[in-house]
C-alpha cells in the first residue's frame, strides 16, 4: 500500500492486524471442524468477509490500492 502512495496509519495497521488474526483463527477452526478439508464455499465466504472488514477500515485511495493489488496476477 505504501508503494501505491496509500500508506496505512498506525491505528489502521493495528485494526487490520486484529482482523487478520481473527481470520486466521476462523480458518483454523474451519480446518479442525472439517478434518482438514474445508468447504471451498465456506473458505471463500470467510475470505470475502475478511476483505470487507479490511476495506471498511481504509480510505478511498487505500481501497483502490488494495483492489489494484488483488487484481494483479499472483506469482506462482
Amino acid at each position: 500500500m505504501a508503494e501505491a502512495g496509500a500508506a496505512l496509519t498506525l491505528e489502521q495497521e493495528t485494526q487490520i492486524q486484529g482482523v487478520y488474526a481473527e481470520d486466521a483463527q476462523l480458518h483454523a477452526q474451519l480446518l479442525r471442524e472439517s478434518q482438514g478439508r474445508p468447504d471451498p464455499a465456506k473458505v471463500a465466504d470467510l475470505d470475502r468477509t475478511t476483505m470487507t472488514k479490511v476495506a471498511r477500515l481504509l480510505n478511498p485511495a487505500q481501497r483502490k490500492a488494495l483492489l489494484d493489488s488483488r487484481a494483479k496476477p499472483q506469482p506462482q
